[in-house]
């Protein structure tokens, strides 16, 4: 498989960690660390076209990818001059292993001298810490068919010693590339003077990875070609604070209904190349503002990769709003969203539908929640192999406000929820909380602390409900939370719940206050059953309540059991319900359980 992995300007130390440098080595400089012995014998060829240049080395035993780096040497003169590293014009690409020693890159500068670099990899995006030797190739011209080649060791530089490649004399080529739909082909790349770039094609959101304070400087050659003749007095009045959707974008770029080779970002079926990365200076950390509009048919397939998405990882500045992905299929290892694989910022006005997979840490929405969610939605089967899998968030150390999960929700291991599988990621004292949030599918899971909402849970829980049915074949199950170690407020469950020990129709397994509650839904379980809670280690359960006829049970481990008619009867603030706070709850009929109209939440809905 092969990866496009171009980089942002000013990320050095992202190149640096990836592929295994120090700031003040080459490539070449680093061939002493141990490890897979470097590809030797690598060379550079023209392909058929310009721009093309085909990679040559010798098989290398145990790599499990190849790592081929280029940069330009008019470029490195360039970010130099502007007081940045030769890195910041490195790209690469990582190339699985099938048994070939070719590979062919794409989109050069024609007429431009190069020099190319190759590392081997015991998997992908792993160190890579040998490497070859510089080859160099100047590139065909236009008008031409070949060009000399030559190879060479990369001489030192006069700072002290730092091995870089050494710039060929020549003029530096002028790119002009083909204006792209959107401001920046008028010369303006914010119209509306908003302080966000705009939008239009996939070109455009492809290269905010170059830019990822949002301010819109780069000195990435494809940034520029996807924001062709901004002009410099007619950008962001006041500075530029990230970027905007114009337009609905679909990654089925061939139209055919379906994602395969045809399509523009399909990279051997790698699919999208997410936005970002997980150590913290080099996230995501601007605006995203998807003004409403569709993102269609995002697909992503890296089995073996961690913090995916369509962003890859956001900062505490990152501000992603108003954003539709409709159609995802979005695969990876560990904490893997739709949206985003590991969420630090601010994420709101946003929802996801289709489906996402992968191992732990699995979330319709967003893989790891580290900082705030409100005001979204995951319609989304979310799957995974390990544990920490959610219908909205796999887990969640953050706040969860004004959301929702609608899919149907599997889990191979231990704390799977309807909204989010763990909310004790990092052990309780420390997470966040969430409120006027629900969940309607069902949910399983393999192991213990399974709920409808939550499967484990440190956090406040207050004005939510879950209405999915709940499987466990562990402990701690419940129709809301599998384990609660944090209050629980005017909440509801009905869905049914089965699992074999601590098993209750709101709260399997609780250790805090639940207070104006209640459960209806059937209880199955071996021991430790309860229609309310299951088993209750520390806190008080006051005016809550479940049904003792829909759930089959007498028994409970806090809370009091009420017929249905009791349940439904009071049609206001009054009876069993006089200490409910009726700005949060619609009591409807006496034929009708309450509902919750807390924060908004839809009361014809929840009785449909």
């Amino acid at each position: 498989m092969v990866k496009a992995m171009a980089l942002a300007a000013g990320v050095a130390a992202v190149v640096a960690a990836v592929i295994g440098l120090s700031l003040a080595r080459s490539p070449a400089g680093a061939q002493a660390q141990g490890g897979l012995a470097a590809p030797a014998n690598v060379r550079a060829a023209d392909g058929v076209n310009p721009g093309q240049v085909t990679i040559l080395w010798d098989a290398v035993d145990g790599a499990a990818f190849y790592r081929i780096g280029w940069v330009a040497l008019d470029d490195i003169d360039a970010v130099r001059a502007d007081g940045r590293s030769w890195l910041d014009a490195f790209d690469f690409k990582d190339v699985e292993n099938k048994g070939q020693t070719t590979q062919r890159l794409q989109g050069l500068l024609p007429d431009t001298r190069y020099a190319f670099v190759a590392s081997s990899v015991e998997r992908r995006f792993g160190s890579a810490r040998n490497w070859s030797e510089w080859t160099y190739l100047t590139t065909a011209a236009a008008d031409a068919t070949s060009c000399p080649t030559g190879t060479g060791t990369v001489p030192s530089a006069p700072d002290g010693g730092t091995p870089t490649p050494t710039p060929a004399p020549g003029a530096t080529p002028t790119v002009t590339p083909t204006p792209a739909a959107g401001g920046a082909a008028n010369g303006d790349y914010d119209a509306d003077d908003d302080g966000l770039i705009e939008i239009a094609s996939l070109a455009q959101l492809d290269v905010i990875r170059h830019d990822l304070d949002g301010d819109g400087v780069s000195a990435h050659a494809d940034h520029a070609a996807a924001f062709p003749n901004a002009m410099a007095e007619m950008g962001c009045l006041e500075g530029c604070s990230g970027y905007e959707l114009t337009a609905d974008l679909d990654f089925d770029t061939n139209g055919n209904g379906r994602s395969d080779a045809g399509d523009a970002y399909w990279y051997d079926g790698d699919g999208w190349l997410p936005i970002g990365d997980p150590e913290p200076e080099f996230r995501y950390n601007a605006v995203f503002d998807g003004g409403g509009h569709t993102i269609s048919n995002l697909f992503i397939r890296w089995a073996d990769a961690d913090h995916i998405g369509l962003f890859r990882a956001t900062g505490e500045d990152g501000d992603i709003r108003n954003v539709r992905l409709a159609g995802v299929r979005v695969s990876g290892k560990d904490w893997v969203g739709g949206l985003v694989g590991n969420n630090g910022g601010s994420i709101s006005g946003s929802s996801v539908a289709g489906r996402v997979s992968g191992a732990t840490g699995i979330g319709g929405l967003v893989g790891y929640n580290g900082g705030s969610i409100s005001g979204s939605s995951a319609a989304v089967a979310v799957s995974g192999s390990g544990n920490s899998v959610g219908g909205l968030a796999g887990g969640s150390l953050g706040t969860i406000a004004d959301s929702s999960a609608s899919g149907v929700v599997t889990g191979e291991s231990s704390h799977v929820g309807g909204l989010v599988g763990n909310g004790n990621y990092r052990g309780c004292g420390e997470n966040g909380g969430i409120s006027g949030s629900y969940a309607t599918g069902s949910v399983t899971g393999e192991s213990s602390y399974v709920g409808g909402l939550i499967g484990a849970s440190c956090d406040t829980i207050s004005g939510s409900y879950a209405t999915g049915a709940v499987t466990g074949k562990g402990n701690n199950v419940g129709g809301l939370a599998g384990q609660s170690n944090g209050a629980i407020s005017g909440s509801y469950a009905t869905g049914v719940v089965t699992g074999w020990q601590y098993v209750g129709g709101l709260v399997g397994g609780n250790s805090s206050n639940i207070t104006a509650s209640y459960a209806t839904g059937s209880v199955i379980g071996n021991s430790y059953v309860g229609g309310l809670v299951g088993r209750r280690i520390s806190g008080n359960v006051t005016n809550s309540y479940w049904d003792t006829q829909t759930s089959g049970l007498s028994r409970s481990a806090g809370g009091g059991g009420k017929t249905t008619r009791e349940l439904q009867s009071p049609t206001g603030a009054t009876g069993i319900y006089a200490n409910w706070n009726a700005e949060w709850w619609d009591f409807g009929t006496s034929r009708q359980y309450p509902a919750l109209k807390y924060r908004g939440l839809d009361v014809a809905a929840q009785r449909q």
